[in-house]
């Protein structure tokens, strides 16, 4: 069985992505106020920073499934992954504080490129283990 055929078609690949980027959207501009306002995990930030850190690392693992068979020749790495991820999250930022939505908050971004690094890291440190013959 080829590395290919260990994954959905394509198409079906970039449609998850498409359903996740479209969740992202919509959950960074929709804010329920009681949401928004209750302290995160251990009293660390709040909900809303833990949640956007959290899709921002899922929509990195769904591109990284998306493109995992292409970089397999090579063509494509999986670190510029989070390039994209953050320069959405910028956007999304920059959008949210335009429209009122909310404030620019820096800590998002922070926890957008925390998530966003730390599931592309772990994606490629799984794809070097597989690869490489045991010791």
């Amino acid at each position: 069985m080829s590395s290919e055929e260990a994954y959905v078609p394509g198409v079906v690949r970039w449609f998850i992505v498409a359903i996740v980027l479209g969740l992202v959207l919509v959950a960074a501009f929709w804010r329920p106020e009681s949401a928004v306002t209750r302290p995160g995990p251990l009293g660390l930030l709040d909900e809303r920073t833990w949640v956007e850190g959290a899709s921002y690392g899922v929509l990195t693992l769904t591109l990284l499934y998306a493109i995992s068979p292409a970089s397999s020749s090579g063509t494509i790495s999986p670190l510029f992954v989070p390039i994209f991820v953050l320069s959405l999250a910028c956007l999304l930022e920059a959008g949210q504080a335009l429209t009122g939505v909310a404030t620019f908050e820096a800590v998002d971004l922070v926890a957008a490129a925390a998530c966003s690094i730390g599931v592309t890291l772990v994606w490629d440190a799984g794809r070097r283990a597989i690869r490489l013959p045991p010791a």
